[in-house]
């Protein structure tokens, strides 16, 4: 109860951030933050960090690793790599064949996992 307290003040609070400090850094740098955009974290990259996408989709490829929690909010999800955090999506479809080691919410979506999904926390 306490996670998705925390995640759902989390999206709240993104919900406040100025337009004007929208930016993304690179695969190798820190936290990625998109409005409008689509990302996509190509099998031999490592994100350390968390992803924020806001009104885009999200593709992680497998092999790819994000060391960090992901949020997407209307968008979709295709995480085929892994994620050592949480993921939080709203308004979007979520499709996973990956692992991830932390909880997952999705409010106002689907989610389909895989028969290769692996999920440590809680749906």
């Amino acid at each position: 109860m306490k996670t998705k307290l925390l995640t759902f003040i989390l999206l709240l609070a993104l919900l406040f951030v100025p337009v004007s400090s929208v930016h993304a850094q690179s695969p190798d740098g820190n936290d990625v933050f998109l409005l409008g955009q689509n990302y996509t974290l190509n099998s031999d990259e490592t994100l350390n960090g968390s992803l924020a996408v806001i009104g885009g989709n999200a593709l992680i490829e497998e092999g790819a690793v994000v060391n960090g929690d992901i949020v997407l909010i209307g968008g979709n999800l295709t995480l085929n790599g892994d994620v050592s955090g949480n993921l939080a999506l709203i308004g979007g479809n979520l499709t996973i064949s990956g692992k991830i080691d932390g909880d997952i919410a999705v409010i106002g979506g689907h989610a389909v996992l895989s028969e290769t999904a692996q999920v440590n926390g809680d749906i």
